[in-house]
């Protein structure tokens, strides 16, 4: 619950750091949706691998969070 509560507190910064040390907004959906999927919340973590491709449809972290979901797309 504390992972999901910070990453979602981070996510709701409007403005995003574009520093070398900030992750990027899609990493941290893609993260947001490793704490979801842990917690057997498939749909919602689903939804936030979702949006991390949406943002970055090459990020391997948020594909390989769909493919554990059992999604190949």
């Amino acid at each position: 619950p504390d992972g999901e509560r910070h990453l979602r507190a981070i996510l709701a910064i409007e403005t995003w750091p574009e520093d070398n040390w900030a992750p990027g907004k899609a990493a941290a959906h893609a993260r947001l949706g490793d704490v979801l999927r842990q917690q057997g919340r498939r749909d919602d973590a689903r939804a936030a691998y979702d949006r991390a491709l949406a943002l970055d449809p090459n990020l391997q972290i948020a594909k390989d969070g769909r493919r554990a979901l059992g999604s190949t797309n």
